[in-house]
Parts: structure tokens; C-alpha cells; sequence
């Protein structure tokens, strides 16, 4: 005889209170000291069905593997219309990974919703962060698109902390990165071991690495995968424009046509603040094509030149090996 009274007790406080008595995800707010959890690869993949907490914090609590979803059937994080459409909806929150995994992440363009490929499509907040988090053997494939990346193909003002990629291949046309496609951000103790390929600024790590504003930052990184591509092609950075630091490349860089390659990224010409347009205590043993004519000496001194050795900003010392980007010996 109790049960019919307490149930429309309950349902009245709820409704009343405002609570919503159905957990969403596998649990949690949103809110920074109760992240809504994601333990499931259903749970990753419903974020993307929810622009609603695009603005909201998220904690992994298990390694997740997305091989059930082919094709285009992932729901990207963030909502791309075009550029500058206001019906864009950046994810502004924090995705903590929490030192786990994403595996087997899949996604292979078709149609002409080819721009602003990764995972995250594109982050867009100086308080939104995605931290902590591996990706094993992505496969994203975008031909003709452009800010392509396994994690992110765009970051704004917002930053990509301790993230990786292990393995896979990232494909993309014009700012195609193996873990971000265009960086207006910070990114720092990243890495990525992809093979990343494209036409224009591919870059093992990054593809453009810009200074919106004065961002463009990236540190503590290392590149040690496969960078291939036509115009514009850097071990980390396919083009740098913002600030590179203690960062290194061993992997190899490799393309077809007329291509202009560097061991860790291109500089822009063009006017900048001294604060960006730098690159610092960087170093690498990248393989680079043969012939040396195809290498891009223009960025380094008359000296080196002649002698075709290592470009002026390589830090001369050994490189590290199998070290951790957070635990860089450099000076």
C-alpha cells in the first residue's frame, strides 16, 4: 500500500527540484568535482549526440575501443557547419582521460563534410582542455579536407595536455597533423607515432602551428612516426608560426613533386612579435629525403649550408631516447 504513495512523492520532488533522476553517460554532473564518467565506448560516443555539455568536464574511467564503429558512424566531439557560421558549436569543457585509452578510432570521409576532422572536432575556449589521454592505432581519412588530426582538427585558445598517438595514419589535404590539424592553442607533453600524409603544411605532430593572439605554443613534444607530403612537409610541424620548445623529431619525413621538407617545422615569413615565430632547444635525427636539393635550406645559415648539416635551431646534443616529453634532458 506504500508504493503508491512514494512514487508520485519521488516523481513530484524530482520534477519540482529540477533533478534529472536518470543518470546520463555511465554517470556524474558535468560539473568539475563530479565529471560525468565515461567508461563505455556507447558513452563516447553519445557526448557527440549532446552539444547541450559540450561546455561540461569529463573523466574516462576505463580504456575504450571503438572498432564497432566504421565509416563516418562515430559522433565526432563538436559540431562543424562551416567557416564561420555562428550554428558552429566548439566543445568548451575539459575531457580528463585520466591516463587511459581510446583504441581503434575510425573515421573515413565519403562526402563533403570533410573539414575539421579528429575526434574532437575542433575546441574552442582558453578554459577548455582535453588532458591525459592515448589514442592506439587511429585511422582517420579525409582526402580533401582540410585541419585534420586523429584528436583534434582545430584548437583555439584552449590547450592539449600529456595526449598521444600510438600508431595508425591520419590522411587529410591541407593542415593535417598526427594529433592536431591547426593549432591556435597550447599543446605541451604530446606525442604522436603516426603516419601522417597530405598536401599542404603536414606535420608529424601539428599541421599549422599558428599565434592567433598570441598562442601557437607547443612544448615537450616529440614526433616519431611517418610525415609525407607535397608542399610544406616538418617532422612535428608541417609550418610554424606561434612558438616551438623543447621538442624533438625521429621519425622520418618523405613526399612526392615539389616539396620542401624540414627536420621540425618551416618558419612563416612574415611579421610576428618576438614572442612567437620561434623555435627553441629543438632537436631531431629525422631521416630526409634524397637528393639534398629537396631539403628547404633556406632556414638555415650560409655555413650550414655549404656543409648541408643540421638547420640552426637543433640543439647540439645526443637525442633522447625512449624518454618520456615530460622528462626531456634538455638544457
Amino acid at each position: 500500500m506504500k508504493i503508491p504513495v512514494i512514487i508520485p512523492i519521488v516523481l513530484f520532488l524530482s520534477v519540482f527540484s529540477g533533478i534529472v533522476t536518470a543518470d546520463k553517460y555511465s554517470g556524474g554532473t558535468g560539473e568539475p568535482n563530479t565529471p560525468y564518467l565515461i567508461s563505455t565506448a556507447e558513452d563516447l560516443n553519445d557526448i557527440g549526440n549532446h552539444p547541450e555539455d559540450f561546455n561540461r568536464c569529463f573523466l574516462m574511467t576505463a580504456d575504450i575501443n571503438l572498432a564497432d564503429y566504421t565509416g563516418t558512424q562515430f559522433n565526432l566531439i563538436g559540431e562543424w557547419i562551416d567557416w564561420g557560421d555562428p550554428n558552429n558549436k566548439p566543445f568548451r569543457g575539459v575531457f580528463d582521460g585520466n591516463g587511459f585509452s581510446i583504441s581503434k578510432f575510425t573515421y573515413q570521409i565519403t562526402g563533403s563534410d570533410h573539414d575539421v576532422i579528429g575526434l574532437f572536432r575542433y575546441i574552442d575556449d582558453p578554459n577548455a582542455e582535453i588532458k591525459d589521454l592515448i589514442l592506439f592505432d587511429p585511422n582517420v581519412n579525409s582526402p580533401f579536407g582540410n585541419h585534420v588530426g586523429s584528436l583534434v582538427g582545430r584548437v583555439i585558445n584552449a590547450k592539449i595536455t600529456g595526449c598521444g598517438v600510438e600508431g595508425g595514419s591520419v590522411s587529410g589535404s591541407n593542415r593535417t597533423g598526427g594529433l592536431v590539424g591547426n593549432n591556435y592553442g597550447t599543446i605541451s607533453n604530446c606525442f604522436s607515432t603516426s603516419l601522417v600524409s597530405g598536401y599542404y603544411y603536414t606535420g608529424g605532430l601539428v599541421g599549422w602551428n599558428d599565434d592567433y593572439l598570441g598562442s601557437g605554443l607547443i612544448s615537450n613534444c616529440y614526433m616519431g612516426g611517418i610525415a609525407c607530403g607535397d608542399t610544406l612537409t616538418g617532422g612535428l610541424v608541417g609550418i610554424n608560426e606561434g612558438a616551438i620548445s623543447n621538442c624533438y623529431a625521429t621519425g622520418e619525413v618523405l613526399g612526392n613533386g615539389y616539396v620542401w621538407f624540414s627536420p621540425i617545422s618551416h618558419i612563416s615569413i612574415k611579421s610576428q612579435p618576438e614572442s612567437v615565430n620561434v623555435l627553441s632547444f629543438c632537436i631531431c635525427t629525422v631521416v630526409l629525403p634524397s637528393p639534398p636539393a629537396l631539403v628547404d635550406w633556406s632556414l638555415v645559415s650560409i655555413s650550414q649550408k655549404e656543409n648541408k648539416t643540421l638547420p640552426i635551431w637543433l640543439h647540439p646534443i645526443s637525442p633522447p631516447v625512449s624518454v618520456a616529453p615530460s622528462t626531456f634532458p634538455l638544457e
